[in-house]
């Protein structure tokens, strides 16, 4: 019993600190939003579709100064970054928040709807550890209801209201 225990506060613990490392911010995100200012400086406002257009070489045409190479990466960096985030807000959902909720009701101390949203590492934490002996899966169940627990994807395609 005393192993088990131990276990399972191991468990929580690597799932903790690698849920923390990956809400760091990342160097990608920090030369994404280089990128962004490097283009916004100027005051000038630009459309998507410009934004998504521009090269280093019409930089250089526009405003005679020759673009480094890190602002190069920057700017491609975040040019696929804004392909992305247009790409997904344009798809809709494939996750019910009925059918997590259902999950989470009935097969809660598993962790089945947690494999369900995409969070995979919770899902195999509640399935060794019975949903932390239930009070993960009653956290989840209220998370879900509320509209506070959502897929990994970041939208369902149904919802409660």
């Amino acid at each position: 019993m005393n192993q088990l225990l131990l276990f399972s506060f191991c468990m929580l613990f690597l799932v903790t600190v690698s849920s923390a490392a990956s809400n760091q911010p990342s160097v990608k995100k920090k030369i994404t939003q280089k990128g962004m200012a490097v283009f916004l400086d100027g005051g000038d406002k630009i459309s998507a579709a410009e934004f998504l257009a521009l090269t280093p070489k019409s930089i250089r045409e526009k405003t005679g100064k020759r673009l480094g190479w890190q602002k190069s990466i920057a700017l491609k960096a975040a040019q696929k970054k804004m392909r992305k985030n247009m790409a997904s807000s344009n798809r809709p959902g494939n996750k019910s928040q009925v059918v997590a909720l259902f999950l989470a009701i009935f097969l809660g101390v598993l962790g089945i709807h947690r494999f369900y949203l995409g969070y995979n590492g919770y899902g195999l934490l509640m399935l060794l550890t019975l949903g932390l002996y239930g009070i993960l899966a009653v956290i989840d169940m209220v998370l879900i209801a509320t509209g506070n627990l959502k897929p990994k994807e970041g939208y369902y395609s149904e919802t409660l209201d």
